[in-house]
């Protein structure tokens, strides 16, 4: 995780992250390295369970998780759609 090409990755990956503004996915507010050289991010907390646990959880029928699903899918499609 500490090579030169890995932090470069992970620098430019972070960015256009950080570019990213979707309802469904959560914000990143900022990005680095530790003293060690370390990458972290820094991003919005959402609180909340995992979507299996929620669906489960609630009982939600075929249609409701098809649903869901697509707001997922409608989000994680979001930024190639829209050049980041």
């Amino acid at each position: 995780m500490d090579t030169e090409a890995v932090l470069a990755r992970f620098s430019a990956e972070r960015q256009a992250l950080a570019m990213m503004s979707h309802s469904h996915i959560a914000a990143i507010y900022d990005g680095g390295a530790t003293s060690e050289g370390r990458p972290y991010v820094v991003m919005e907390y959402v609180a909340g369970v995992p979507l299996t646990e929620y669906v489960d959880g609630h009982q939600l029928e075929l249609g409701a998780r098809l649903d869901l699903f697509l707001q997922v899918c409608s989000a994680v499609s979001h930024d190639p759609q829209h050049g980041c």
